[in-house]
């Protein structure tokens, strides 16, 4: 019995479907690399020194050698998508109620102990944190290891509303007040960290969800939701770059000239082209210029580490023994590089900085096998919620990628802390609370009357 061209044909559509939702995981990567190299190539800069050609083809091999695993070889079967349980709920209350507790110690901690002043703006705060930080030695007090260490338990409760079946008030209300936590964090933290990792643990949570059977169907209020807060985002992002322009005394077109030489670019503009790019002398125009430009320093840098003399500083590690130096421990960490100070190469460029092309391919194969094993991990341990959590972690470090190594952010850690900290304090209160109402069940009903 043979298939006729018709059916064949006609089957090619849904086949296709599957084959990408089945492989969603690399969507993502594909398309913020796609942003990147697009505003890389639009956005009117080049590199200050030379390089930048050599740091684009590398950092394209790297997103090929990532593609590579995931479309190769086979996909994981379909997960089911599931309905939240007891379990689940419990988690998404411990979760907000843990996050609520710690964002209130370190605000008392930045006010109360350090008297960190926040009217000046978030760029003033973190300059007197680090002024501060410099001068002490360890933490600043007890309220403020909570406050780091529990500070991202809101997102399980984001990637399970996400991944899971929940009513849309359900779905708006956990969201709504995970974001006004993380916001409130990005202003205490003087950071704009949270907000990338918000978003990158979100689009980890949507392709678990597309690749179960897709989302649900998305309303009106949801689109508005979203551009509200994608605005408030995008504002506070802008915010901080407006507070430095006016800490520093200058416009923003004087600070985006500044903010440009010091990330290692500089405005390809040609001769007699100047007023193509006049609009960035105006107030928005800086500062849109600014943000494009912060998006894709990542490549400028990269040409910098291509041209410079190699150094002994480990970037991959950078994060990890920062963290654990800021906790009292007394490691010894190579000289850092004074031209990475305050930059971010991108994940190959970090790769390639410690172990040259052979790290970049290497690191971009074992990316690539690590989304694929992740899509596997949640396609069999659907329902665990720290099997989700190490797939959402995988899938954010390469949605960062362009911009840098997630590992090297300070929340990075904290985060997956939340995903094994918060379902044990779930678990154990689910526990106590059954048992206690198993308890009050053996008790003997009082009758009326007596």
């Amino acid at each position: 019995m043979t298939t006729s061209p018709h059916k064949i044909v006609s089957s090619f559509p849904t086949k296709m479907a599957d084959y990408v939702n089945r492989r969603i995981a690399v969507v993502p990567f594909i398309a913020v690399w796609s942003v990147y190299f697009f505003l890389l190539a639009t956005a009117g800069y080049t590199a200050s020194r030379s390089g930048l050609k050599e740091a684009i083809v590398y950092q394209v091999l790297f997103v090929l050698a990532v593609c590579a695993p995931v479309l190769l070889l086979a996909a994981p079967r379909a997960p089911v998508v599931t309905s939240t349980d007891s379990f689940d709920r419990s988690v998404i209350a411990s979760s907000l109620s843990i996050g609520v507790i710690a964002l209130a110690c370190l605000v008392a901690d930045r006010l109360v102990v350090q008297g960190i002043d926040y009217s000046g703006g978030a760029c003033i705060a973190r300059e007197q944190m680090t002024r501060l930080g410099l001068e002490r030695q360890g933490v600043s007090s007890l309220l403020s290891v909570v406050g780091q260490l529990f500070g991202y338990a809101y997102f399980p409760a984001v990637t399970l509303v996400v991944t899971r079946l929940v009513p849309r008030k359900t779905f708006w209300l956990v969201m709504g007040i995970a974001f006004c936590l993380m916001m409130v964090q990005a202003q205490v933290a003087a950071s704009r960290s949270p907000l990338i990792l918000f978003a990158s643990f979100i689009f980890a949570g949507i392709c678990i969800r597309v690749a179960e059977g897709g989302l649900p169907r998305i309303k009106p209020l949801d689109i508005v939701l979203t551009i509200v807060f994608g605005l408030i985002a995008a504002g506070f992002v802008l915010s901080v770059f407006s507070c430095r322009a006016a800490a520093s005394n200058q416009t923003t077109a004087e600070y985006a000239q500044g903010f440009t030489e010091f990330l290692g670019a500089k405005e390809a503009v040609e001769h007699g082209a100047e007023s193509q790019w006049g609009w960035r002398k105006t107030y928005w125009g800086g500062l849109f210029s600014i943000a494009a430009l912060y998006f894709v320093h990542s490549a400028y840098t990269f040409a910098g580490i291509i041209s410079l003399p190699a150094d002994s500083q480990i970037l991959t590690l950078d994060g990890p023994i920062y963290l654990l130096q800021r906790v009292g421990l007394h490691i010894s960490s190579s000289d850092a590089n004074p031209y990475l100070s305050g930059r971010f190469p991108s994940l190959p460029g970090t790769l390639y900085h410690d172990g040259g092309l052979l790290a970049v391919l290497i690191g971009g194969l074992v990316l690539g096998l690590s989304l694929w094993a992740s899509s596997h991990l949640v396609s069999r341990y659907k329902a665990n919620v720290v099997m989700s959590g190490v797939a959402c972690a995988v899938m954010s470090i390469a949605y960062t990628s362009p911009l840098l190594l997630a590992t090297n952010i300070m929340a990075f850690p904290f985060i997956c802390f939340g995903f094994l900290s918060v379902p044990i304090i779930a678990y154990l209160g689910l526990s106590a609370s059954r048992k206690y109402l198993k308890k009050i069940s053996t008790y003997p009903k009082i009758k009326d009357g007596e």
